[in-house]
This record gives structure tokens, sequence and C-alpha cells, in this order.
């Protein structure tokens, strides 16, 4: 009942944020970035709140649980890659403001036009519908284990989390978004980044105890093929992920953009080594799954509501909630975004800006339930988050990249090299059946790189050439603070 009482504190205490910025959306810009206003707080806490989600908590968990300290390898590419996007956001940041890009397909339009655009568009909504159903997942789990006494099964827990999440982000979009990513952001830190690997780590007989007890491969940085295909994916995925994309855009400056990038990479870089701590201290107190538990990936409320005082059991399951909402609410707003912007008013020329912010809100309620339906589908969480990354990461993210850094980039270059990826991820993983134990988007994404280059170079022509972004950033580092 304690977990419940401060779950329902938790989730009204969101739901006012939301209301309370309900009156700043005027037009899509305020709705979909903030106006383009982010300081440096919130562009850090949203930033590292939307990144960390149920792979990096309960995914990450149950996979240190099985491999030890190896599960922090899957986090090097990623954490290498926030870095690596903290130098593009300036550039990102600027164009967005000089030539009025809000998005990855936007971005598209204003240099090849309409095709490649919705073509993007498609391949990115198909992500982040994914992303929110994997996300649905976790904290529908979470639901359902904690209303497991009134008879509450994981299916209604599913349409829970969807009421949950998308009345708040219907109301007030990315300023809605961002600003409840700070308090969730601050309590994931507090009580699952800090509290919960010092009681794990102390209930386990310390870091001692844990050499002593478990074998010594749990200790080795020697990644497996399926990590080393994540971390793949995680390298070409998070290089140009669209939320944080939209967070780049969004914020004040080019240089808050990229401090606030920058710190969030830190936090999430901490955050992942004490999470796999608790995935550790777990494997020497619960050497065998209890029964009621489906998986690992439930390790995280199993120990605290196991081992711990009731209060601390409330405060980390809604700081589960936190991690989940946080991600769950970034990619519906950034899906509606494409399904209204980048999608129906590219075929549906002359829409209002008005009927955009009126038809988005019902697209997050629509986005939301459809979310659902692929959270009943997939119950394991690394399995249906990977499975979102891996067509965005295989066809998307190089020809995402050139379009924006590349002169020579062209329309039949990028199309091809998005056509190339997408295809050979699904011959070599459904026709092949990923041989040596490749994953698919290691062979898609290479391929998608070489096409992409190759063709732009032979249709590259300096005098039809698509417009390039032309932005100055000898000032980027100013007002970042």
């Amino acid at each position: 009942m304690l977990e419940i009482l401060v779950l329902l504190i938790y989730l009204a205490a969101m739901f006012a944020i939301g209301f309370y910025f309900k009156g700043k959306i005027q037009n899509t810009e305020d709705y979909y970035l903030s106006s383009r206003s982010l300081p440096l707080p919130v562009v850090t806490l949203t930033f590292a709140a939307s990144f960390i989600g149920a792979a990096l908590t309960m995914g990450q968990a149950g996979l240190a649980y099985n491999e030890g300290l190896m599960a922090v390898t899957l986090n090097i590419t990623a954490i290498l890659a926030l870095f690596i996007f903290s130098f593009l956001s300036p550039r990102i940041r600027e164009v967005g403001a000089k030539y009025n890009v809000s998005s990855i397909p936007d971005l598209f339009y204003k240099r090849f036009g309409k095709t490649t655009s919705l073509v993007a568009a498609v391949l990115v909504l198909w992500t982040l519908v994914a992303v929110v159903g994997s996300q649905m997942v976790a904290s529908s789990t979470i639901l359902e284990l904690i209303c497991k006494p009134w008879g509450v099964s994981y299916e209604v827990a599913v349409f829970i989390s969807v009421i949950i999440v998308v009345v708040y982000t219907m109301m007030s979009g990315l300023y809605g978004v961002a600003y409840t990513d700070v308090v969730q952001g601050l309590l994931l830190i507090l009580f699952i980044g800090i509290m919960l690997p010092i009681l794990c780590l102390n209930s386990a007989g310390g870091l001692g105890n844990l050499r002593a007890t478990l074998p010594a491969n749990y200790f080795s940085f020697k990644p497996n093929m399926m990590i080393i295909g994540f971390m793949f994916v995680d390298l070409l995925y998070f290089l140009s992920a669209p939320p944080y994309w939209q967070r780049a855009l969004a914020a004040k400056s080019s240089g808050i953009a990229k401090k606030g990038i920058t710190r969030a990479a830190v936090i999430i870089l901490f955050y992942a080594l004490m999470v796999s701590l608790i995935g550790m201290s777990a494997a020497v107190i619960f050497p065998n799954i209890p029964a009621g538990y489906s998986s690992e990936e439930a390790l995280i409320p199993l120990m605290v509501r196991a081992t711990f005082h009731p209060l601390v059991s409330a405060l980390v399951i809604s700081a589960i909630m936190a991690v989940l909402m946080s991600t769950i609410d970034s990619y519906l707003i950034n899906a509606a975004q494409t399904v209204i912007t980048d999608i129906y008013a590219v075929v549906k020329k002359d829409v209002t800006d008005e009927e955009q912010l009126r038809m988005a809100k019902w697209v997050v309620v629509i986005l939301g339930f459809g979310a659902a339906i692929f959270a009943l589908y997939f119950r394991q969480i690394l399995t249906a988050i990977y499975f979102a990354f891996t067509f965005f990461a295989s066809a998307l993210s190089i020809p995402t990249l050139a379009t924006l850094l590349w002169r020579k980039a062209t329309k039949a270059g990028v199309l091809s090299g998005i056509f190339t990826g997408f295809v050979s991820s699904i011959v070599w993983s459904n026709v092949l059946g990923n041989p040596f134990d490749l994953h698919q988007a290691i062979p898609a994404g290479i391929l998608c790189g070489i096409v992409t280059v190759g063709v732009s170079l032979y249709t590259y022509n300096p005098e039809t050439a698509a417009p390039y972004f032309e932005v100055d950033l000898r000032n980027s580092g100013e007002h970042a603070s």
C-alpha cells in the first residue's frame, strides 16, 4: 500500500507540472521545441533522463546479474557516441535556428525535398513508437508487481501506463516533458544511482564478498558477440537518435546544447556502473530468481521488496517509474511531431500551425495506444529495445549525418544508403540467419555507409547540388551557463 501511495504522489506531481506548462503552448514550436529556450540544467537532466530508460535500468541490471561487469561494455559505444554528439550539437542547434529545422525528417526536407523526408519520417516513426512500446513493457511489469494483490494483470498494467503518460504529454508537449524530466532525473540519480547500489552492496557483503562469491568472468570486460552487436547499434543510433536531436534543437544556445549533453553523458556513465553493481549484488543475494518473477530484468523491484524497508521499496519503485516515464514521454512527443509535421503537413500542403497543434495532441493518444499493442507482443526489455533501434541504426544514422555534415551528399546517395541499409538488415537476419552470430546492424550499417558515400560521389555535381547548411559556429560556446 505504501508503494501505491508514494507512486500516486509522484504521478500527481508529474500531472501538476504538465498542467502548469500547458499555458505556455501557443504554437507547434512551443509544443515540440519549448520555443528553443531550454536552459543548461534542464538540457542536462532531460537528456540524461530520456536516455536512462528500461534498457539502462532493468535490462542493465539483468545483464549484470548474468554477465557481471561485462554489462558495462554495452554502454561504452553509447557513451562514446554521446560525447561525439556533444560536438555535433552546436551545428545541429544553429542549423535548426537558421533554417527553421525542427527534426531529422525536416533536415532531409530542407536539403533534399519531399521524397527523402517522407522515407526518413517513416523509419523515424517506426523507431519512436517501438521504443515507447519497449518502455511500456518495463513500466507495465512494475505496475503488475505493485498491483498484483488486486489482481491487476500485465495487459491491464500496459493500458494504465499508457493513460498515465499520455495525459501529461498531451497537455504540455516538450515543455512538460523536459521539466518533468528534471524531477525524474533527480529521482533516478538519487534513489537508483546512489542509494540503491549502496544498500545492495551492503546486503551482499561489500565488494570483497562479490569478488569472493562470483565467478572470475564476472569481473572481465571481454564482450561476447551479442554485446558487440548491441555496441555497434548503440554507436550508430545515439549519434542520430531523434529525441536527442530534438533536445539539441530546443536548447537556448549552441553552447548550452554542447555542455548539457557532455554533462548528461557523465551522469549516464556513472548510472550504468551503479546499476551494474546492483545486478551483481543480486547475483550474490539471489543466486536463483524466485518464483513469481518472470526474468532477471525484474531484479530491482525484487531486491527492494525482499531486502529493504517498505519506504525504500516505495521510493525506488517510484524512481523506476520515473526512469520509464521520462523515456516514454520523450519518444512520444517526438513521434507526434513526426506524424503531423514530417508526414501529414508535408503530404497535405497549407496545414495551419493551429491545426497541426490540435491534431498533435490527439496523435499522442493514438500513438500511445499503438505502442501499448507493441508492449503486448514483446515481453523481454532488451530484445524489444534493440529491435526498435536496429533498423534506424542500419538504415538512417549514416545518411542523417551525411545530410548534416557533408557538402557532397546527394539525394540519390542518401536514398540509396537508406534502402541498402534497410534491405541488407532484413536479409542478413531473416534470410541468412545472422552468419557468424554477427548482428545485422554491423553489415547493414557498413553497406549503408559505403553506398551513401559511393553514390553521392558518383552523382555529385557542384552546379546542381542540393543547398548545404552554412552556419557560423565561431561563437557556439557562448551563453553556456
